[in-house]
């Protein structure tokens, strides 16, 4: 999933790829990306990865589907957070019998001060970007993972999805879980990693379980009451 879906520069932007996804070498990818580099506005990068997306995804042996019909992207970076939803997502999983699903593409450009998000998610139940979303905005820290940093706040949106029976509707119809993975990673400013966990394939455990176990022995060693400024710490998660 994290090869697939995300695409930072650090200390600029992150942009998160998902619907028919995009190979991270497509020029579509590449050529946001430079443009992320040179700090252009957000509006105008998603707009030129329309522009680009020229191919047709072939529902079936009489209809074709522009490409760009059927992307869903995010972007953000520390002054603003936009995002797109091709118009033909949601009538396309309805055809393959995922009507009921939710087609979501939202954000929040400040919170405490201090955060920016965006989530979206399609082809999940209904409730799942919402759970997302009080998840990160929670001050109660009810699963005690710390809500000190990002990483916290992110853990938190994760499992809020998970532990609420939401998630990607493909999934749980087939074996009840809420994807076949999960990952969390924030940059840091300087292009390090400042968390990277990467589920995969975790079936038939559900994947979040297996990163809230993972986040934990992390947590260990990066406590709470430890030093930190995740100021210029970019992120993204979501669901596909």
């Amino acid at each position: 999933l994290y090869e697939a879906l995300y695409h930072s520069v650090p200390n600029r932007s992150v942009l998160h790829t998902q619907g028919l996804l995009l190979d991270p070498n497509d020029p579509i990818v590449t050529t946001a990306l430079d443009m992320m580099q040179k700090n252009e506005s957000l509006d105008a990068i998603l707009q030129e990865m329309q522009d680009l997306d020229q191919g047709s995804f072939p529902l079936n042996e009489a209809v074709n589907i522009p490409n760009v019909a059927l992307r869903q992207y995010t972007i953000a970076n520390f002054t603003s957070q936009v995002g797109y939803s091709g118009a033909g997502l949601f009538g396309v999983w309805a055809y393959y019998g995922f009507g009921s699903s939710e087609l979501v593409n939202e954000g929040k450009d400040l919170l405490k001060d201090r955060y920016m998000y965006r989530t979206a998610g399609n082809v999940v139940k209904v409730g799942t970007v919402d759970a997302m979303q009080n998840g990160f905005e929670d001050e109660d820290d009810q699963f005690n993972f710390g809500l000190c940093d990002m990483a916290g706040k992110l853990m938190t949106a994760m499992y809020k999805v998970a532990d609420g029976g939401f998630g990607d509707d493909r999934c749980l119809n087939f074996d009840g879980t809420s994807g076949t993975g999960a990952y969390l990673h924030i940059d840091n400013a300087d292009g390090t990693e400042f968390i990277h966990i990467n589920v995969i394939d975790s079936n038939p455990k559900e994947p979040v379980e297996e990163l809230k176990e993972r986040f934990l022995e992390w947590r260990k060693l990066n406590p709470c009451n430890s030093t930190c400024d995740n100021t210029s710490l970019r992120f993204k998660v979501a669901w596909n």
